[in-house]
């Protein structure tokens, strides 16, 4: 994982986080933290697992969405939104996360690529929304490990979630050459999600109640930091979109 972890957060927010700081440099789209990915967990919630414990890892595109979604016509901004990338990875695989401990690296020897070792198995792969006025909304694909390899041999769920939308992206490429330079986010969802709707299926759409944490009000970015998550600062700097 990342030792930079960047953040976007939204103009509700009152407060930094700890350990948490302003570039002097940019659009102001993104924060910092002291520490890295793999010691920063949050709160997140998915149709199937419910609420769950997941890691902040460090994703462009959660700079780019919270800038993209930033209103700034009056000068500074009167709203922008909170973006974060909270990922929960097996049980195996966090086991094998202790390796990350900087005194314990240099003994990893080799590394290998699972493939054929997984055998079942699903990626919620999502987007939620949650708004203090609306409550919360989850999209996204459920596809499991079966499905992608009777789609595509030699897949995972994750790996054809990522081919599918890459392939998706180049067609709307071929079929608007003439746009030139556009940002993903600027891109027409629309054919893009046609091209990969059917690699992704199922698609889902479920609501939600729920909160980080027992009659939150304010949906502040510290109240889906876990407690333990300020612990153990690092000298290398996360950078988290939020």
């Amino acid at each position: 994982m990342p030792a930079g972890r960047r953040a976007r957060l939204g103009s509700h927010e009152r407060a930094l986080p700890h350990g948490g700081y302003r570039h002097h440099y940019g659009s102001g789209a993104a924060i910092a933290l002291d520490r890295p990915g793999r010691r920063t967990r949050v709160r997140s919630w998915s149709p199937v697992h419910g609420p769950f414990d997941a890691y902040l890892i460090t994703q462009n595109e959660s700079i780019s969405i919270a800038e993209y979604l930033t209103d700034d016509s009056a000068g500074q901004p009167p709203y922008r939104t909170t973006v974060y990338y909270a990922y929960r990875p097996t049980a195996a695989t966090q086991a094998s996360m202790q390796w990350l401990d900087e005194r314990a690296a240099p003994r990893v020897r080799g590394e290998r690529i699972l493939r054929d070792e997984i055998q079942c198995g699903e990626d919620e792969l999502g987007v939620l929304l949650m708004s203090r006025r609306h409550g919360a909304v989850w999209y996204g694909s459920r596809l499991s490990t079966q499905r992608a390899r009777s789609l595509a041999p030699y897949n995972t769920a994750t790996s054809l979630q990522v081919a599918s939308s890459l392939v998706a992206g180049m067609q709307w490429m071929l079929a608007n050459s003439a746009r030139g330079v556009v940002e993903s986010d600027a891109l027409d969802f629309r054919p893009v999600l046609a091209d990969a709707a059917h690699w992704w299926a199922p698609l889902s759409l479920q609501f939600t109640d729920w909160l980080p944490r027992p009659g939150a009000t304010s949906l502040a970015f510290t109240d889906f930091l876990l407690d333990d998550a300020m612990a153990q600062p690092d000298p290398s700097t996360l950078t988290m979109a939020c």
